[in-house]
């Protein structure tokens, strides 16, 4: 397991790393620091760094790092294939709960470079809404691959509260497996100090 491995990259974490060649090296440094290894082992480990970083760029290039919004069946099939893990939150303008959910996942995509969250409009694709069964909004699915792999419906398994935690949801995409845990956790509805820091968010 590489260093960039080790845990799911914030996206300014990530940018740092594409961005900075010389960090790259020192990354690459610290992954070859045991020289008792044998040399097979080191470019195993050389070998999944350049893999790792080949994942960033493609998560760059992908558009992750932030929600963005997509627009038709065209656009949502070409965010759900672009890269390996997507998120996708199928929402209604006019629908409080949407609005809730876009802003814990405007925070956990700045937190989990490595998964793509995106955003659309469930009256602008019926025949994605039908095929799929989207019956409650908002209903965020999760995609492994370009497969619906599982799905969020409404708030019922988020406490069915507006107030829940960004950590909740959080926790509920690590199980899916679509992003990754950061860590163990440091207190009870907590990952890693994740949650205790959006607690005053919320409020």
């Amino acid at each position: 397991t590489t260093a960039l491995a080790m845990t799911d990259l914030t996206a300014a974490d990530a940018k740092a790393v594409l961005a900075d060649k010389e960090l790259q090296e020192e990354l690459l440094e610290l992954e070859l620091d045991d020289g008792d290894e044998p040399e097979y082992i080191r470019e195993a480990r050389r070998t999944a760094f350049m893999r790792e970083m080949e994942q960033l760029k493609a998560c760059r290039d992908g558009g992750c790092g932030s929600v963005s919004e997509v627009v038709g069946d065209k656009a949502l099939l070409d965010a759900t294939t672009s890269v390996q893990h997507v998120v996708c939150h199928f929402f209604h303008k006019d629908f409080k709960r949407c609005a809730i959910m876009d802003k814990h996942l405007n925070i956990l995509a700045k937190n989990h470079y490595k998964t793509k969250f995106v955003r659309v409009c469930a009256d602008s694709i019926p025949f994605v809404v039908e095929r799929l069964k989207i019956r409650v909004l908002p209903t965020v699915i999760c995609f492994k691959d370009g497969i619906a792999i599982d799905r969020i419906v409404g708030f019922e398994e988020l406490g069915s509260a507006d107030d829940f935690k960004t950590a909740m949801l959080e926790r509920r995409l690590i199980k899916s497996g679509v992003v990754e845990a950061k860590g163990v956790y440091e207190a009870p509805g907590a990952l890693c100090g994740f949650a205790a820091k959006e607690d005053s968010d919320d409020d």
